[in-house]
């Protein structure tokens, strides 16, 4: 693996521990999931080229946000990128509607529309966590 290649992967690391961490302390998970689905809790899997052996998602369940477990979670649906755009997203630099709209994401799942809107949702309510993430 090249010196880039093994950057982007510690930084998506990074991203994922961090963005779980800040989540559960600053997003009422309670009033969230009542808010988008009251009645389940949700896999959100972020598949990403070339790291997917990285924990790339997100269970919430219990009142709580944690990384996925890859070989244990089943998800609910499943974002698919390249490492760029997800940096590109976690960083601000282009919007997951945009990444969507561009075709450098591909979403699959049962209620992947409502999910699109939950993610892109958490990206623009909640855009201050990855502010955090970022140190500004």
């Amino acid at each position: 693996m090249n010196p880039i290649e093994r950057e982007k992967r510690e930084l998506v690391k990074r991203i994922f521990e961090r963005m779980v961490d800040l989540i559960d302390k600053e997003i009422n998970l309670d009033e969230f999931k009542n808010t988008y689905f009251p009645h389940e809790d949700r896999t959100l899997e972020m598949n990403i080229t070339g790291l997917e052996d990285v924990a790339t998602g997100f269970v919430f369940e219990g009142g709580k946000v944690r990384t996925i477990k890859k070989l244990e979670d089943r998800a609910t649906v499943i974002f698919a990128m390249d490492e760029d755009t997800f940096i590109r997203i976690a960083t601000k630099r282009e919007t997951f509607s945009e990444a969507f709209f561009y075709g450098e994401l591909d979403i699959q799942g049962e209620n992947y529309m409502r999910d699109f809107h939950i993610f892109k949702r958490m990206f623009d309510k909640y855009g201050y966590v990855l502010d955090k993430i970022g140190g500004r």
